[in-house]
């Protein structure tokens, strides 16, 4: 198993355009499985056209 309860985790969603907003997940594994992971914490929006 690759990620296991109390692992950090850093997960992002793919682009389709250049213009879309680059979404992030940051936090804590709290359960696993083989194709799912349980985790808690906090969501960022990174907007290319204002770098905020």
């Amino acid at each position: 198993m690759v990620v296991k309860p109390g692992g950090k985790i850093h997960a992002m969603t793919r682009r389709n355009f250049e213009a879309d907003l680059r979404r992030h997940f940051i936090g804590e594994v709290v359960e696993s499985a083989e194709s799912a992971v349980q985790a808690s914490g906090h969501v960022f929006v990174f907007d290319t056209a204002s770098n905020q």
